[in-house]
């Protein structure tokens, strides 16, 4: 919130009242608002200036979904436990996708937003938040062509396939914890991101590579058991799998990985935080 130095100058300055972590926090408290107009300029900007402008809301989940699916399951011939191929992989798409694109939108919240912060005061930290709407609205997307592949192989199979019950809130808090981890990470890399190109170019590196290693494209079942204790140290992967568990009920996650990935998780974005803030306060300085 702006507040003068003096009364003689009348000058105004932006910043926050006061300095660290838990004023940071306070201040997001205080002007959340700022986080909706924020995210619903982020979402309008999605598709602007593009030829097939809202087109690209079908596009782009389907046709990754499609090619993967003819690729792994078609080709390779990969199984699903009983669960027709294209409809596990959607459901374990949906779940990753929140989390790479939230990531890569995050990264970019300090670069994108630049002029707005220029102008007005608004919290920093609100921008890498903010600006993991378009991923969310993304997602919701995503569950309506879910919805759609579930109906089709109901009718199709006469199976439901999606089972909804007490088991689907292991697929709510994997959601609540994915979002987490984006943040915990995006606070990192927001700030590299402002300075330099290659945190977003190195994100989507990694974010390639922690598809392969993430049971999207596979049940875990499929890994051998002596490697498996590597596939947990990804805490996407207890996520994916208890998000799958939540609709699917097929291989129920392990409580002691998913308890060490909610660990992971929270060490992230309280250090991620902290991180912020300390950059935060010595670039004001």
């Amino acid at each position: 919130m702006s507040r003068p130095v003096t009364a003689d100058t009348a000058t105004w300055v932006n910043g926050p009242r006061l300095p660290g972590p838990m004023a940071t926090t306070r201040e997001v408290w205080r002007h959340r608002r700022f986080l909706t107009h924020l995210g619903f300029r982020a979402i309008r900007k999605l598709y602007a200036r593009t030829a097939l402008g809202w087109v690209w809301l079908l596009i782009r989940p389907l046709f990754p979904l499609l090619l993967r699916a003819l690729v792994f399951g078609g080709l390779l011939g990969l199984m699903a436990e009983g669960v027709p191929y294209f409809l596990f992989l959607t459901v374990g798409t949906v779940s990753w996708n929140l989390f790479a694109s939230a990531l890569l939108w995050s990264t970019r919240g300090l670069e994108l937003n630049r002029r707005v912060v220029s102008q007005v005061y608004v919290p920093r930290v609100i921008l890498p938040i903010a600006t993991t709407a378009p991923a969310l609205f993304e997602f919701a997307l995503n569950l309506g062509v879910l919805v759609l592949a579930a109906l089709f192989y109901w009718v199709k199979d006469g199976t439901p396939y999606i089972s909804i019950g007490v088991h689907t809130f292991w697929s709510v808090a994997a959601v609540v914890l994915t979002m987490m981890l984006v943040l915990g990470i995006g606070f990192f890399t927001s700030v590299w991101g402002e300075r330099a190109r290659d945190a977003r170019f190195t994100a989507g590196q990694l974010l390639t590579i922690g598809l392969l290693v993430t049971p999207v494209l596979y049940p875990v079942s499929a890994v051998p058991a002596a490697y498996r204790g590597w596939l947990y140290a990804n805490p996407m992967a207890a996520y994916v799998q208890a998000f799958k568990y939540g609709l699917l009920k097929l291989e129920a996650p392990d409580p002691v990985h998913f308890g060490i990935a909610t660990a992971v998780t929270v060490t992230l974005l309280v250090g991620g935080l902290f991180f912020f803030s300390s950059k935060d306060e010595s670039d004001e300085s």
